[in-house]
């Protein structure tokens, strides 16, 4: 903080380079344990690029030198290894790519520590993003897309361990899961307690996964609205009072 080395950290998400942008994220999960920092990551725009980088919009390189990993109290369990080599095969790149998101998540994690910071990455649609996220890693055989499978439910966790958050989160799970979900407890960095919750999602018929998917919609913050009344846009029907219908404009 004393360099004003977070802008400068932030403006290294701009690369396209896979290596580097898993290093950059790391670091950045790193220094967001401090609460000052954590907030100066959100002022210059640190949780958009986050979610950018986990939209995986954009077409990552690599070159041939290899990495390895990462250590803290907080990190430890979450970094994943790199496999780089001068010609990299799909299933490698799919690691890496993984690996990048998994490291992205685990940032949001520690960011959403501060209640303003969460109340941005719920503003910005991260919840959706994080759980349109979590589909790609279903049945994933490898222990990287377990690992990061886990990492993305622990940031969901932490976002509805905030008592603002939790009201998205009740019509989005069936009640089995959301019991699970709730029982791994508030601010638990340790992704193999949410490895429950991956297998039970992994088990997961199709039909019951696309009511989930139909949620993950529901709640999506950009989407049009249903219809309009009179100078309103209506996005949603919540329910029938004693004086009426309510709906979210």
């Amino acid at each position: 903080r004393m360099y004003e080395g977070v802008p400068v950290l932030l403006s290294l998400l701009h690369s396209d380079h896979i290596k580097l942008l898993w290093s950059i994220v790391w670091i950045l999960v790193q220094v967001c344990e401090d609460p000052e920092t954590s907030v100066e990551i959100r002022i210059w725009g640190g949780i958009k690029q986050l979610l950018h980088i986990l939209q995986g919009d954009r077409n990552l390189v690599s070159d041939s030198s290899s990495a390895g990993s990462l250590s803290s109290a907080n990190a430890a369990g979450r970094i994943q290894y790199f496999h780089l080599s001068s010609d990299l095969s799909p299933d490698e790149m799919q690691e890496n790519t993984f690996s990048l998101q998994a490291a992205c998540c685990a940032a949001i994690t520690e960011l959403v520590l501060n209640e303003t910071n969460s109340y941005q990455v719920v503003q910005v649609n991260a919840v959706r993003f994080l759980l349109l996220t979590c589909s790609l890693f279903r049945h994933s055989p490898t222990l990287t897309g377990v690992n990061s499978y886990s990492t993305i439910l622990s940031a969901l966790r932490f976002l509805f361990s905030m008592e603002r958050n939790r009201h998205i989160f009740k019509r989005l799970f069936p009640t089995d899961l959301f019991e699970i979900f709730i029982d791994i407890g508030h601010y638990v960095r340790d992704i193999t307690a949410y490895e429950e919750l991956v297998s039970k999602l992994n088990l997961l018929k199709e039909n019951e996964f696309k009511r989930i998917a139909e949620s993950i919609e529901s709640m999506n913050q950009n989407k049009a609205p249903t219809k309009h009344i009179g100078n309103y846009a209506i996005l949603e029907h919540l329910g029938r009072g004693a004086f009426g219908n309510v709906y979210k404009v």
